[in-house]
């Protein structure tokens, strides 16, 4: 695993990244009586408010989730990386060489935030196509006739449009591996690889289907059966799925960066501390 530098690190994703926003707006409603006699004996005044259950208002107060300005409870926001930041893609591969055991990349989509499409190219084939998969990708024959657009361009293209942007997907593996496109690790959401997501099986952990994720998680049936897969709808639902764990999700990528960064500075110590053992080892 590569270990990112802070230089390396986009702004979005440095140490303050979970830093809290002080500036949200407040909610307030006057306290009861029953909470105002409880903290009667304290000098500190906390306002409830309409959410909250009076009964454990008291123990709110002193919830890392909560701060106090002024005598007013206020719920701490973390700020996550904008969503102009964010990327999904997803990639459709034909079958090529002997036995069409070898994948080649015949279709790209890339979808914003809103779900947007912002690329969606069929790409020129440069050896012959053994087995389209039809079935699963959806791409025919036509399609790559009329395909225009060589890998190398394509790929050119790609990296330009993923160029610091934090990238969504399901099976990321597979479509950057042939899309030839390394990615930063602190950048990469793959749903297919996020634990939480995957089944444990013999102490290992295996990755589920986006079909059984989706209709699991959101309630919604995708990929119908005896129709070939939509790259449009696979990148919008690995988004969404992304989506309903946002936060625990960049609590744990926040986590393993500044966990990164630690290691690296120690192993550069170690380092340093080592060559000058050899220093002296040869001075003597």
């Amino acid at each position: 695993m590569v270990v990112p530098s802070i230089e390396q690190a986009p702004l979005f994703l440095s140490d303050d990244i979970r830093k809290i926003n002080k500036n949200n707006v407040t909610e307030h409603t006057a306290s009861t009586s029953s909470t105002a006699s409880t903290l009667s004996s304290t000098s500190l005044s906390v306002p409830t408010r309409s959410s909250f259950d009076p009964e454990l208002t008291y123990e709110k107060r002193w919830h890392p989730r909560y701060h106090h300005e002024n005598g007013d409870l206020k719920l701490k926001c973390p700020q996550y990386p904008a969503r102009k930041h964010y990327l999904a893609l997803d990639c459709e591969m034909v079958g090529v060489g002997g036995n069409a055991m070898r994948s080649s990349l015949a279709r790209v989509v890339i979808i914003n935030w809103r779900g947007q499409v912002l690329f969606d190219k069929h790409i020129k084939q440069s050896e012959p196509v053994t087995d389209h998969r039809t079935f699963v990708s959806g791409i025919t024959e036509e399609n790559l006739q009329r395909a225009r657009m060589p890998l190398d361009f394509c790929r050119a293209k790609v990296a330009q449009i993923l160029h610091n942007k934090i990238l969504v997907g399901h099976g990321l593996e597979n479509d950057l591996h042939v899309l030839g496109i390394n990615h930063p690790w602190w950048l990469i959401r793959d749903t297919a690889c996020y634990q939480p997501f995957m089944n444990q099986r013999f102490q290992m952990w295996t990755p589920r289907k986006l079909k059984d994720l989706v209709l699991e998680l959101l309630g919604k049936e995708i990929q119908e059966a005896g129709k070939p897969h939509d790259p449009f709808e696979d990148a919008m639902w690995a988004l969404n799925l992304y989506k309903s764990v946002r936060s625990d999700w960049e609590s744990s990528v926040d986590y393993m960066m500044k966990r990164s960064v630690i290691e690296s500075s120690i192993q550069r110590v170690y380092d340093r501390v080592g060559q000058s053992q050899n220093y002296c080892e040869e001075i003597h």
